[in-house]
């Protein structure tokens, strides 16, 4: 049995062009599955492509922002 593929939530943006803040918003909102490691995250690719699935259609959910000045 192979171990699945893992990411940190720094390589996950780099992957999707995004800001490693908004990675951190998905995991800990639910959009993305990850598993906690002490105080660090992983992601697996199962569930990287998952969430990519089913946002692709779609903009990418990112963290709530306030109105701009």
């Amino acid at each position: 049995m192979a171990l699945p593929s893992l990411y940190t939530p720094e390589e996950v943006a780099r992957k999707v062009k995004v800001e490693r803040q908004t990675v951190y918003h998905w995991l800990s909102s639910g959009l993305l599955r990850g598993l906690r490691v002490g105080s660090t995250w992983r992601i697996t690719e199962e569930d990287l492509l998952h969430f990519m699935t089913r946002h692709s259609r779609r903009k990418l959910p990112g963290p709530a922002q306030g109105p701009k000045p």
